[in-house]
């Protein structure tokens, strides 16, 4: 195995101590302070440690609070916020000297056959997208990002508040008179052959034969998953990679600076013998 990846499996192989507590220490290369990225992937160890192993990190939040320091052992404590159905939260705080160096939030959740979304097009055809991130438009239509409405047609009134979407798709608001309306329900398509669809951009994919017909219906229907407000889906990025990525840069940079002060040294025993 290349000696790189041996490096950073040792470093991300935390030491139990406790039920919630972890120790991870840091390479020793003449780092004056704790590489961040080390930090976040000590800190995705710890939380993966106290989580099933069906579920997957799909996001997480990370603060750094204070430098750490290389020549000290990192503590992670893992405070178990929720255990769900379908997701997991995590929140983990890295510790040196008694003080808190970084935290770090992580939402972990089950791996599932993801559906789509249908959108109208500007062209008449519809799309389908796996991006959630819809929003009200000046009109009050239920659009994308990028202004496309989604299909079926929902439209929220101006004086329309707290609008909120349950996990089978209902679009419910209070009306100026407090009570609960509602708006309108989101529709889920899904293809017998999803590796068939023609991807336009922008997160878009039109129906094609090799696809098949789309077969609609709403969350939480037999077969059928629901959706999460407020939740993004898990994203396509190896952490462990992204990581790895990010060691391999710093040393090169720790690199790169030492063979330019060496040099700087030897341009000045030089000027200075003149």
């Amino acid at each position: 195995m290349n000696t790189a990846i041996d490096t950073l499996l040792q470093i991300l192989d935390l030491e139990p101590l406790e039920r919630n507590l972890f120790r991870g220490r840091s390479p020793q290369v003449g780092w004056q302070r704790v590489f961040g990225g080390q930090v976040i992937g000590q800190a995705l160890v710890a939380a993966s440690r106290t989580v099933v192993e069906d579920r997957h990190v799909h996001s997480l939040h990370g603060y750094f609070l204070r430098p750490g320091d290389p020549a000290v052992p990192i503590i992670y404590e893992v405070d178990r916020i929720r255990d769900g159905g379908s997701f997991t939260t995590r929140r983990v705080v890295a510790i040196q000297h008694g003080e808190a160096i970084f935290s770090m939030s992580a939402s972990f959740q089950v791996r599932e056959e993801g559906l789509e979304h249908q959108i109208d097009m500007p062209d008449g055809t519809t799309a389908y997208t796996r991006d959630g991130s819809f929003e009200r438009d000046a009109n009050g239509q239920l659009v994308t990002i990028d202004g496309y409405s989604v299909n079926p047609g929902i439209t929220i009134p101006q004086t329309v508040k707290d609008v909120t979407i349950s996990n089978t798709g209902v679009v419910q608001g209070v009306d100026q008179a407090g009570n609960t309306v509602q708006l309108g329900q989101i529709q889920l398509a899904r293809f017998v052959n999803k590796a068939g669809l023609e991807a336009i951009g922008d997160n878009l994919y039109l129906e094609t034969d090799a696809s098949g017909a789309p077969e609609t219906s709403n969350p939480g229907d037999e077969s059928y998953g629901t959706v999460q407000q407020y939740f993004l889906e898990m994203a396509n990025v190896d952490a462990v990679t992204e990581i790895a990525d990010l060691i391999s840069a710093q040393r090169a940079y720790e690199m790169n600076s030492q063979i330019i002060q060496a040099a700087d040294e030897m341009y000045s025993t030089t000027t200075n013998l003149r």
